[in-house]
This record gives structure tokens, C-alpha cells and sequence, in this order.
């Protein structure tokens, strides 16, 4: 598992806070932020235009 936060943590989805021994990991969705809005929009584009959609 450790690994895997890493490269989370090396990607910015990831932040690590350190206190003695132990590493607390708190999820950073700001990196995606544009992703999803980008992802959201094609889907409001899409509803928008019917005539786009392939006939069923």
C-alpha cells in the first residue's frame, strides 16, 4: 500500500503529513478539478445536443 500512496503522493493526489512514527495521507482532489469539470461539461454539451446521438 505504501507504494501506492507514494506514487499518489508524487502525482499531487495525495498529501502526507508526518508526526513521529506514524504518516497521515489526506486525499488533494484540486488536481482533478479541471478533469472533472472538463468531463462534466462534454456530458452537459452532449445532453444539449440530441440530434448528436446515435439513433438506438
Amino acid at each position: 500500500i505504501s507504494q501506492h500512496l507514494d506514487v499518489l503522493e508524487r502525482a499531487g493526489l495525495v498529501k502526507t503529513r508526518r508526526d513521529g512514527r506514524y504518516k497521515f495521507h489526506h486525499i488533494d482532489t484540486t488536481p482533478l478539478e479541471p478533469i472533472i469539470e472538463r468531463w462534466l461539461r462534454k456530458g452537459t454539451e452532449h445532453d444539449a445536443n440530441p440530434s448528436d446521438q446515435r439513433a438506438r
